[in-house]
């Protein structure tokens, strides 16, 4: 038997338009549907903190004449709380 989870919650490595951040991606063809950046590996939770960490890839598409701007949360590391899936 298989025993499934319900979603409790889902976030992205790109904002979408009106978050913060999502200024630094281009408008103009809607990067939140066609670019973004992958994770890298399996996060790491800290117990004490209580935040998960997640290494973010290069931006994408991988052609920088495709995305201008300053492609905000690439090449970076992001921190969520895993009770609410917001980024700290």
């Amino acid at each position: 038997m298989t025993r499934r989870t319900a979603e409790v919650w889902k976030t992205y490595t790109i904002p979408v338009p009106g978050e913060a951040g999502s200024e630094s991606w281009p408008s103009d063809n809607d990067a939140s549907k066609t670019g973004g950046g992958s994770t890298w590996l399996t996060g790491s939770y800290d117990p004490e903190l209580h935040v998960v960490f997640w290494g973010i890839g290069n931006p994408a598409p991988h052609n920088p004449l495709g995305r201008s701007g300053d492609n905000l949360f690439t090449d970076c590391i992001i921190a969520i709380k895993p009770s609410t899936g917001k980024m700290v």
